[in-house]
């Protein structure tokens, strides 16, 4: 089964990725979903996409008050990526 997860990159990942990414897969799992958006990002001088700098919300809950990385991700699931490396 096809699950479709959108998912809303926040600060410089929407400049990577875009404001909004539609993501179809079979049994995906947080882990999994930031090793395809990693791929798909330009090489660039930013961070890389990782849960050591990047606060990941499924449906509004971070993960770690879940399942960690290992959290499967539902059809029409929201992930909402958010650095949280900045300058000062």
């Amino acid at each position: 089964m096809i699950t479709v997860v959108t998912v809303k990159p926040c600060g410089f990942l929407s400049r990577a990725l875009g404001k909004s990414v539609s993501i179809d897969a079979e049994r995906i799992t947080v882990a999994t979903l930031l090793k395809l958006l990693q791929a798909r990002m330009p090489p660039s001088d930013e961070p890389t996409l990782s849960r050591a700098n990047t606060l990941v919300a499924v449906n509004g809950i971070e993960v770690s008050a879940l399942q960690g990385e290992a959290t499967a991700l539902s059809d029409n699931d929201t992930v909402t990526l958010i650095p949280i490396s900045h300058g000062g």
